[in-house]
């Protein structure tokens, strides 16, 4: 894994793992916490996959897994803070940053497949490598979008519930 993956997949481990695990502990009936594990320990299974990365399928694991944890992580703000979804918005925004992020999750593993080494060394992409990565980076920007979201939405709520 390259370093514009590598150091932000470990500050996701080491940030989401713990706090998720102390959320998840403390209160066990609220998803942030089973989340944010979630984006922890899938996070440090990227880094495991870089430090494998000389093996066949470390190669190709380390080009892909980089990016679940961040669609996870878009997907735990709607559930923040009460740790459930309230509202048909909200449910909307989990599927779809979860549902493009399985997605994108594909056409990075089928693409990174059909053309090894094709991230890290910035091999051309043709047919359906290409088609892939075209159906992961959309998917990706479905996901970033949807982040945008629900940062928005999460504002307008903190709005609401300053007037209360």
């Amino acid at each position: 894994m390259s370093a514009p993956t590598t150091v932000p997949a470990v500050v996701l481990a080491l940030g989401c793992l713990p706090v998720g695990a102390f959320l998840l502990r403390a209160r066990p009936a609220n998803r942030v916490g089973l989340l944010l594990t979630l984006v922890g320990v899938g996070a440090l299974l990227a880094v495991v996959a870089a430090a494998l990365g000389g093996t066949r399928m470390g190669a190709w694991v380390e080009q892909w897994a980089w990016w679940p944890p961040w669609a996870l992580l878009v997907a735990t703000l709607p559930f923040y803070p009460e740790g459930r979804l309230r509202g048909r918005t909200r449910r909307w925004l989990v599927t779809l940053a979860l549902g493009a992020g399985a997605v994108a999750t594909v056409g990075l593993a089928v693409g990174t497949f059909l053309t090894p080494g094709l991230l890290v060394a910035a091999a051309p992409a043709h047919g359906a490598t290409r088609g892939a990565l075209l159906v992961a980076a959309s998917a990706i920007a479905v996901v970033v979008g949807v982040g945008a979201a629900a940062v928005v939405e999460l504002v307008l709520r903190a709005r609401r519930a300053a007037r209360l």
